[in-house]
């Protein structure tokens, strides 16, 4: 998890990469509602490349790290954008022969009340 922070903190596609299973699933908190759902390593980085175009500039916090057994875990995040955006979640982790077979992101988001006409 350590590794995976630091990957996805640099942007480092290779490593983060590498710490998922070949049949991986990535189950995003963005895209088309309630978020895109990509299966493979060839369409996981590919999203994992889009989720990072999305956080780009954004200041990331992760903690909270909840290891429920040797084949799942979970930690919370938040996102601070340069708009003022504050954006809340958390990820689920599978895991399988030590590399994550299956990540599920959840978020919060903060819509502006809508004025008055």
């Amino acid at each position: 998890m350590e590794r995976l922070l630091v990957a996805w903190r640099d942007q480092d596609i290779d490593t983060v990469m590498s710490l998922f299973t070949e049949d991986c699933i990535y189950k995003s908190s963005v895209g088309p509602e309630p978020g895109e759902t990509c299966q493979g390593q060839k369409q996981v980085r590919g999203l994992v490349e889009k989720m990072f175009r999305v956080d780009d500039g954004s200041e990331a916090s992760i903690g909270n790290l909840i290891v429920g057994t040797e084949q799942t875990a979970a930690w919370k995040w938040r996102y601070r954008f340069n708009d003022g955006r504050v954006e809340y979640g958390c990820d689920f982790f599978e895991f399988r022969d030590g590399k994550i077979a299956q990540k599920d992101a959840y978020r919060k988001v903060a819509v502006p009340p809508k004025k008055n006409l």
